[in-house]
């Protein structure tokens, strides 16, 4: 039996347009990555094939906006390993191609301190984000026991695994959050408790590393803090 069940590599996606023109975008409206996301998105697959880390992942999996598949899809390359577009983009409703700053106004609080209501009609709350999170980083955790994946997603995606791992409370992100640059690792490892009996079967969760962009020249590091 593995000393782990799985060992889960979170990478934001590389820098795109809608980062840089501050757009809201889920799938829909989502044009992929800039230039400069583009060559993030390369260094970190070529950093990726150059170590131990790429040659275990055994699967790699995305979400379906384009900016996360293009960057998965840069990875895979480097890796030989097909991209696996499973789970779902944030879906922002209403709100979907509109540029954040009006989104915020319309919606008329501080999203942190309200993780319970939608931005926008037809959008998913922050609360129902990290449940469907949770569950589909659990169902890759038990499709793949004892072999390490890479899930390519979101500054959102990151954020609401650290909450569902740490079983933090949905409006502690108005206290304490993560940072999540582009195509930075945050890496999830499951250990068995210490000091448990084998037979028990009991496990926890382990922060190996976070937000972790040493693949990225000076040239290509991202500078301002962009959403999603």
């Amino acid at each position: 039996m593995a000393d782990y069940p799985c060992r889960l590599i979170l990478v934001r996606h590389g820098e795109a347009h809608c980062n840089v023109d501050n757009l809201v975008c889920g799938e829909r409206s989502c044009t992929g990555l800039t230039e400069r996301g583009r060559q993030q998105a390369e260094m970190l697959g070529e950093f990726l094939a150059r170590g131990d880390d790429g040659r275990r992942i055994s699967a790699l999996y995305s979400t379906t906006a384009a900016r996360a598949r293009h960057t998965a899809e840069s990875v895979g390359k480097a890796l030989g390993r097909t991209v696996i577009p499973e789970l779902l983009a944030p879906n922002y409703g209403a709100a979907e191609g509109k540029p954040w700053p009006e989104v915020i106004a319309a919606f008329g609080q501080t999203p942190a301190l309200a993780p319970h209501l939608p931005l926008a009609e037809g959008a998913e709350s922050w609360i129902t984000l990290v449940q469907r999170t949770g569950r589909e980083l659990e169902a890759i955790v038990r499709r793949h026991y004892g072999e390490t994946v890479m899930v390519v997603g979101h500054e959102e995606t990151v954020v609401a695994a650290a909450q569902h791992f740490l079983q933090l409370l949905p409006w502690s992100r108005a206290e304490v959050t993560f940072g999540v640059d582009f195509t930075s690792q945050t890496v999830w490892q499951r250990e068995r408790l210490s000091w448990c009996d084998p037979e028990a079967e009991r496990w926890r969760w382990r922060l190996v590393r976070a937000n972790d962009v040493g693949h990225l020249g000076e040239t290509v590091r991202p500078s301002p803090m962009y959403v999603s």
